[in-house]
Parts: C-alpha cells; sequence; structure tokens
C-alpha cells in the first residue's frame, strides 16, 4: 500500500509551524495582497483562505536553509552532505494505480479545465502577470526516453496557457 500522506505538502507546512518556521493567516487574504505579506518574510507563509475561493496557499516553503534540513530530515550544517547523498541514491519508481492516485481527486475536462480558477497572484510589481511559482514541468526525450522534470515559475497567459519566459 502507498503511504500518499507521508509526502504530502500539508504534512510538511504542519512540521514547520511546530519547527516555528512557519506563520499561519489565518485570515481572508485577497489575491492582489499575498505578494505583500512573502515580501521580507523570513518564515513560511501558509494562507489558510486566500482569493473568492478561500483557497489554501503556501510561500516561501523552501526558502531558508533550516526549511530545507527539516525537509531532508537533518541539521542545516550537515544539508550539503545529505544532498549529495540523495543525488548519489537512485530510488525506482513505483507504480501507483490509477484508481489510488491522489492526483485524480480533482479533474477538469475540456471548458472546465481552466487556469484562471486557480489562486495565482502577481509575485512581484513588475511581473507581466500572475505566476504559478513551483509548476512542475515534465519532459521525455523521445530518442532516448529520458526524462526531465523542472520547477518553474510558469506565467499565466490565459484560461489554457502558461508558460516560462
Amino acid at each position: 500500500m502507498n503511504d500518499f500522506d507521508r509526502f504530502r505538502l500539508r504534512r510538511f507546512m504542519e512540521t514547520l509551524v511546530q519547527a516555528d518556521e512557519c506563520r499561519v493567516m489565518d485570515e481572508p487574504v485577497e489575491l492582489i495582497d499575498v505578494a505583500q505579506h512573502l515580501d521580507g518574510e523570513e518564515k513560511a507563509v501558509w494562507f489558510k483562505a486566500v482569493g473568492p475561493e478561500r483557497a489554501e496557499l503556501v510561500g516561501n516553503v523552501v526558502g531558508s536553509r533550516r526549511r530545507l534540513a527539516i525537509a531532508f530530515g537533518t541539521e542545516p550544517a550537515d544539508l550539503p552532505a545529505r544532498l549529495r547523498k540523495a543525488a548519489s541514491l537512485s530510488i525506482p519508481p513505483q507504480e501507483v494505480a490509477s484508481s489510488e492516485a491522489p492526483v485524480h481527486q480533482v479533474v477538469e475536462i475540456g471548458p472546465a479545465a481552466d487556469l484562471l480558477r486557480l489562486p495565482v497572484h502577481l509575485q512581484h510589481g513588475l511581473d507581466g502577470a500572475p505566476y504559478i511559482s513551483a509548476s512542475l514541468d515534465f519532459a521525455r526525450d523521445p530518442s532516448t526516453g529520458g526524462t526531465n522534470i523542472g520547477i518553474r515559475r510558469m506565467m499565466l497567459r490565459g484560461s489554457r496557457i502558461a508558460g516560462v519566459d
């Protein structure tokens, strides 16, 4: 059986709260105001009610060596060695039956798949549009079968279009 709870972002945020590395904002915050709460903030911030949907949103999650060390179960001074060790380990993929995959809890297809329904905010005053700040993109090389997963800021360009500049 798969332990999906072990790696949930919510569990990590709870750990950061316990370690006094996260500020929790229970009061409603408009999307336009998210950046001002993150700018210059030393801790991670867990917004509990953002935008008209009152969605949960987190920011500054990996913005310090201490929070990264907590994520890897080590001390800040030992983080470089822990990262080198992790990079040298090969972990075989574990196949998850589609019926069990948490990714299928919310599926939007066709016109319902609208990026503008996500709680995405302007992050900086000079950004040209709102960005999804920790989006994952998957690429597969058709000639080798190799894959790459990148974490990038994706600019929203419309309800069904986002891109990397």
